[in-house]
Formats: C-alpha cells, sequence, structure tokens
C-alpha cells in the first residue's frame, strides 16, 4: 500500500438504558477494488433477560448487489440489496449473556466508471432497537487502495 497508514474507526453509542452492546467489524481493511468483504454484526445482551431486537445495517456506496447466498438466514432487504438500501434481520429471544452475529458479504464495485477512487472510506452503520426503540449503533470502516 505504499506506506501508507490505515485508520481502522470502530465505534458504539448506547442510546437508553436498554444494555444491548453492539459491535461491527469490517474485513478485509483495507480491500481492493472488485474484492469481497464480510460485515459482521454481533449483538450481546448482557442483561437478565430474554430481549427481541431488530438489526438494521445501511450499506454504503460503491458496492455491488448482495445475493441471498451472500447475507446470514433471515436478512431483509426489501427490493434488493444495493448500495443506499438497509439490510435488516430480527434477532428474536437473544439469552441472558448471549450473543449473535448476523452478516453479509457485499462486494466492492469493480468496474471503472462507477468504481470508488482509491482511499475512499466504506462506513458501514448499523441500529440495533429493542422494543422500536433505537438502543445502540455501531460502526466500522474499510478503505479501498488499488490491487
Amino acid at each position: 500500500m505504499g506506506g501508507d497508514e490505515v485508520t481502522r474507526v470502530t465505534s458504539w453509542t448506547p442510546l437508553s438504558d436498554t444494555a444491548l452492546l453492539t459491535t461491527v467489524e469490517v474485513n478485509p481493511d483495507p480491500a481492493q477494488w472488485g474484492e469481497l468483504m464480510t460485515v459482521n454484526i454481533t449483538v450481546t445482551n448482557p442483561t437478565q433477560s430474554p430481549i427481541t431486537a431488530d438489526v438494521l445495517l445501511l450499506l454504503p456506496a460503491w458496492i455491488e448487489t448482495i445475493g441471498s447466498v451472500n447475507r446470514s438466514e433471515g436478512a431483509v432487504c426489501g427490493a434488493s440489496c444495493v448500495a443506499g438500501s438497509t439490510v435488516s434481520w430480527v434477532v428474536e429471544d437473544l439469552g441472558a449473556g448471549e450473543s449473535e452475529v448476523v452478516w453479509v458479504r457485499p462486494q466492492v464495485t469493480p468496474f471503472t466508471s462507477s468504481r470508488p477512487p482509491l482511499g475512499s472510506l466504506l462506513p458501514f452503520e448499523a441500529e440495533v432497537r429493542a422494543t422500536n426503540e433505537v438502543t445502540q449503533q455501531a460502526g466500522d470502516t474499510t478503505r479501498v487502495y488499488a490491487p
């Protein structure tokens, strides 16, 4: 990568007293044009009671359509899983102290006319809602580099 420094950004912000913990991890980091990435969203319930949560992931620009084989069971994309759309899952009855991982495998667009400029950041932002209330936001970013 020619000595360029890449900074990985992972964040979470609790937004209510419902204590769900959420992390988003994107690999590889950095990613090449045309490369298939894996985005894992882990939801953890540190409380003493089961929780049902909605997980929402906004798909960034510069990715190709995500087919059904490239997303975990239960993923819903509306009309299609394309850049700018939201993928959602329902994590039901997540027990006390348990975690569940949902995932997608988007591809960085390889087409010369529409691929991201080198050094572009692809942000993957997730929201987790318990009982229709946003309780957690998390995100991770990968940088695009030349093959």
